[in-house]
């Protein structure tokens, strides 16, 4: 059919009708790529796929389904080399595949040959282990879930060296009173340390990290504290080694998913 005839019929204008209802970026783009055809054969099997869901939406309704993020850049990132995809990426790569097995859930809830072109009988069970495997290890934020079996102990040690931290911090204020400036620690760069009077700081064994705005404070770790501070540092960069580790496993999975 000519170019002509296809405006004459508003043939991109129905289609761009249809394409608002997208559920998807992908369906739009599929829609907008699909061909005008004459074909009798191929008219009859999209009749037959519209017949079905009309069907199922006058008996049943409009499903109500989860939102379909859009996944283009997460598919691109795929097709390199080492994929490198954040938590929220491969989390809206789960929610696409659970919006899609429900959809599917939906138009083959009864069986209908006419589906299978469509459909292709349902979705890989790859993808619905992949969709499974990120929803057990990640968080609603896309976090590697604290509660991961790799991560729980990492947990456990990173608070265990948080409280003899803690507990050395009360000790030694309240073991000099007399040098203290105030009867808590205080927190620099991700580091404890102790708030010292500056006419005392030559009678602490330490190192000196800041000093106050006054230079009546100097903030000190005491030898101890650096070793403590220092330790509750590498139990947190374990942590983010193991989170780190376990994205990209997550993401050499969906690769392999995806080819």
């Amino acid at each position: 059919m000519t170019g002509k005839s296809l405006d004459d019929l508003e043939f991109a204008k129905v289609r761009a009708m249809i394409a608002s209802f997208r559920l998807s970026e992908e369906g739009g783009a599929f829609l907008a790529a699909l061909p005008f055809t004459t074909e009798q054969e191929e008219l009859l099997r999209r009749q037959g796929y519209i017949a079905h869901i009309l069907g199922l939406i006058e008996r049943d309704g409009v499903p109500s389904l989860p939102s379909f993020p859009s996944i283009a850049e997460v598919m691109e990132s795929l097709d390199e080399p080492n994929p490198a995809l954040e938590g929220p990426d491969l989390l809206d790569l789960a929610r696409y595949l659970q919006s899609s097995e429900e959809l599917l859930s939906y138009l083959l809830q009864e069986e209908d040959e006419s589906m299978n072109g469509l459909t292709g009988g349902g979705i890989d069970p790859d993808l619905i282990s992949l969709k499974e495997a990120i929803r057990s290890d990640l968080d609603e934020s896309g976090s590697v879930r604290e509660d991961h079996p790799r991560l729980e102990p990492l947990y456990r040690r990173l608070e265990q060296v948080r409280r003899k931290r803690a507990s050395y911090c009360s000790s030694f204020i309240d073991g000099n009173r007399s040098s203290v400036q105030s009867d808590v620690e205080a927190l620099r760069d991700g580091r404890l340390v102790i708030p010292i009077k500056d006419g005392h700081k030559h009678t602490i064994k330490g190192y000196i990290s800041s000093v106050s705005a006054s230079g009546q404070t100097v903030f000190m770790e005491p030898f101890a504290l650096v070793d403590l501070n220092n330790s509750v540092l590498l139990a947190n960069n374990a942590i983010l080694v193991a989170a780190a580790k376990i994205l990209h496993e997550l993401a050499l999975r969906a690769k392999q998913v995806a080819k």
